[in-house]
């Protein structure tokens, strides 16, 4: 009698391996949805670099950025209203989209930041905050978690139907109530106002030098004179006159007594003013490598009781490091600006004062947002 062979035991399920195509190779589900997006909405640059910049054909440099998902993939656009009876007067939205490493399949969800300097914030804020309801609904779809929203997306889930949702939203956006955001109780007013009889911040000249100043220190001089002239509403005064810096004093007031920082579910910070510092190298227009530094004073009696009434250990570490970011990201902006032969200290400041929110930010994601900008400026200007 033959002895009866043991049944085989089951063998474990292997992981559900990724789809692959025609070649046989694994797919990239989110360079899949990326190449269907940049096909029906034209990027102007990624990371920050102009599309005709780029080191290899755009399909080639997709493939390679996604490769790696440990980095987030930034991508700007300039969209234009489909709806041909849209009322509101804006040619071109131009965003930034920020696209997540782990994208579609873990972390945060795609985001978008708007760049109109045109757009008031809190509209701006209106349609940011927009698109991260359209990418949180597209999510929740694709995951099959329950859905309860107003958004109705267009033609699916992916990268291509956020924006096409959008598009069909945008006007509803537009038209909300305006959110609440950083405001300054005065802006720098482009046309110069009445001379004051006495200004009391100009440094002394000293008479012991009689040679005349190069043009380029007598530009720096004019430059100076404007800010101090134009932003004469703030009380700027000298602090200090170095052989390397001139250092001036101010305080930035904001409108309703005070503004807001929330983080996540820790304490808000409520800022009523700021002061700040501004330093002007005396090579200022000499050199490229020289750029303003607008620097939160620390030194300055209400700053440092902010800082200490902020009890939560972990929000002192990471307001500690907004102040940073402020610091580092004009200096960055500074330099850029003079590059691009801007070299006005009132625009400077003035572009400080109408983006403060986008200094907040981490370096990497300020300058991507900075290139951004001056690349989708020039193109509107070529449209």
């Amino acid at each position: 009698m033959s002895q009866q062979e043991p049944a085989p035991k089951p063998k474990n399920k292997p992981n559900k391996p990724r789809k692959q195509g025609k070649s046989g190779k694994k797919t990239n589900p989110q360079l899949l949805e990326l190449t269907k997006l940049t096909k029906n909405f034209k990027p102007i640059t990624v990371n920050g670099i102009p599309i005709s910049s780029l080191s290899k054909p755009l399909p080639e440099f997709l493939n390679s950025a996604t490769a790696d998902q440990s980095n987030d993939l930034y991508l700007s656009f300039l969209i234009k209203p489909s709806d041909p009876d849209f009322p509101f007067d804006l040619d071109f939205l131009k965003l930034s989209l920020c696209i997540p490493g782990g994208y579609p399949h873990k972390g945060p969800n795609p985001s978008v930041v708007v760049l109109n300097e045109e757009i008031p914030k809190g509209y701006s804020a209106n349609v940011e905050i927009g698109f991260r309801e359209i990418s949180r609904v597209a999510m929740d779809r694709r995951r099959r978690r329950p859905v309860e929203s107003e958004i109705q997306m267009v033609a699916g889930n992916d990268l291509l139907s956020m924006f096409l949702t959008l598009d069909k939203n945008l006007e509803r956006f537009l038209s909300m109530e305006k959110k609440d955001t950083i405001k300054f109780v005065k802006t720098i007013k482009k046309e110069k106002p009445k001379p004051q009889p006495t200004q009391k911040q100009e440094p002394k000249k000293s008479e012991k030098t009689k040679k005349p100043a190069p043009a380029e220190l007598s530009l720096r001089a004019k430059e100076i004179d404007r800010f101090l002239h134009r932003l004469g509403f703030l009380d700027i005064k000298l602090f200090k006159e170095t052989n390397q810096n001139s250092i001036y004093k101010f305080v930035l007031p904001f409108e309703d007594n005070s503004f807001t920082i929330a983080i996540d579910n820790l304490p808000d910070i409520v800022i009523h003013q700021l002061a700040m510092k501004l330093i002007v190298p005396k090579d200022y227009l000499t050199s490229e490598r020289s750029g303003l530094k607008l620097e939160i004073d620390m030194s300055n009696s209400q700053n440092i009781g902010l800082v200490n009434s902020i009890e939560d250990k972990s929000l002192k570490l990471i307001f500690g490091k907004l102040i940073s970011n402020i610091n580092g990201n004009f200096y960055h902006s500074s330099l850029e600006m003079v590059k691009h032969n801007n070299t006005s200290i009132t625009s400077q400041v003035n572009m400080f004062v109408q983006n403060i929110e986008k200094f907040l930010r981490p370096p990497a994601d300020f300058s991507r947002w900075l290139a951004a900008n001056e690349v989708l400026n020039g193109t509107l200007q070529t449209v």
